[in-house]
């Protein structure tokens, strides 16, 4: 204890450093309740939220079908590292700096632009290079309430460092401590208690919806689940049938994603309508952009592509393919095929392209092949 006590009193003298540690801490400790808490409120799957943070970590070894304790507690470890280093950039190498009457001014001035350009950072430049998957499925506002929340407990910066430097608190620094406890308790509280009514089945809606409005609603998300089902099934082709494993990757995720909206669309009908939720008609599931099955695929061959067109594709707009799953139509004269043909879109590239994977930036064309090709020899797994 002495060599270590001797340590920091070397290199952390006036304690910033060790009070920005414990202050991220308690910051991502905070975050890490919320984002548990409130997820589910806003149609988030808790275990899919943190596979796909342990996947920065991970890599493709964290994605499964179904999430679980495997794959949360990395992703809680993550996050809690993050934010402790985020913490400990922000004191100790910011505000730490400064007097104590400065500190407390540009702790409140400072805390929201910190978080909102950490946040762009981790969004824009550390995720596209650590896992390219991972900004695909999550919007950026969502890590922006994140580090906002977590600046939520910044201000027990100043008492934490009086008490490493063995200082007596001021009056303010005390008060600005209690109502910073204060909102973060009381944030918790009302997060558990809408978590608590959506597990007994009266999670609440929004009070002020019109009629119109909650019609609006329930035709939504009855379309949507039932856009969602075709999407599951489109995704465990591409998990199981892909040859390439970053599609399969891909389509782990995707089925992950879908299962876990499904979860949460079904839930909220639940909770805000009663009973079970009706199948679309027959009607409004040909008005559904995207639903309406290409029967015409059926009738190019009866190969397991074709099959799989006729039973499961959507209409998409895809680009050409360049490989030969296509018709050939006669010219005006009628002296045979022209010389480019009609594609037809592919099942795989169509999966990709479904319901919530709009945002799909392309897999290699390899994915293609029909399904249960076997890549070829020497190509990249």
């Amino acid at each position: 204890m002495g060599s270590l006590s001797d340590f920091f009193d070397k290199h952390d003298p006036d304690g910033r450093w060790r009070a920005g540690a414990l202050t991220g801490l308690a910051s991502g400790t905070f975050s890490t309740v919320l984002i548990s808490l409130g997820g589910p409120r806003i149609g988030r799957d808790v275990p899919l939220d943190w596979m796909e943070i342990a996947s920065i970590n991970l890599r493709d070894r964290a994605i499964v079908s179904e999430p679980g304790w495997p794959q949360v507690l990395p992703g809680i470890l993550t996050h809690q590292s993050v934010d402790l280093a985020w913490a400990a950039a922000y004191f100790g190498l910011g505000i730490g700096h400064l007097g104590q009457e400065k500190q407390r001014k540009a702790l409140l001035a400072g805390a929201i632009p910190w978080a909102v350009a950490s946040s762009a950072f981790e969004f824009f430049v550390a995720i596209p290079i650590l896992q390219r998957l991972l900004k695909m499925q999550v919007p950026y506002w969502t890590g922006l309430t994140v580090h906002l929340a977590s600046s939520v407990a910044y201000p027990l910066f100043l008492r934490i460092r009086r008490r490493i430097a063995g200082e007596e608190t001021t009056p303010d620094e005390d008060r600005l401590a209690r109502l910073t406890l204060l909102a973060m308790g009381g944030s918790i509280a009302a997060l558990a208690l809408l978590e608590v009514l959506a597990r007994k089945g009266h999670e609440p809606r929004w009070p002020f919806d019109r009629e119109q409005e909650i019609e609006v609603g329930r035709s939504f998300l009855r379309q949507m689940t039932a856009h969602h089902e075709l999407g599951v099934r489109l995704s465990r082709l591409l998990r199981d049938k892909a040859p390439q494993k970053e599609a399969r990757v891909l389509g782990t995720l995707m089925y992950a994603e879908h299962v876990g909206e499904l979860d949460a669309m079904r839930r909220w009908w639940r909770n805000w309508y009663g009973g079970e939720m009706p199948e679309p008609t027959e009607e409004e599931h040909e008005r559904m952009p995207g639903m309406a099955a290409d029967r015409a695929g059926g009738r190019a061959g009866d190969d397991e592509r074709g099959r799989l067109r006729a039973e499961l594709l959507p209409r998409h707009d895809l680009p050409p393919r360049r490989r030969d799953n296509h018709v050939r139509r006669p010219d005006k004269a009628g002296q045979g095929p022209p010389p480019d043909p009609v594609r037809r879109p592919d099942p795989l590239r169509a999966a990709t392209k479904c319901s919530t994977c709009a945002s799909w930036r392309g897999v290699p064309d390899a994915v293609g092949a029909p399904f249960g090709a076997r890549p070829p020899e020497g190509a990249a797994p």
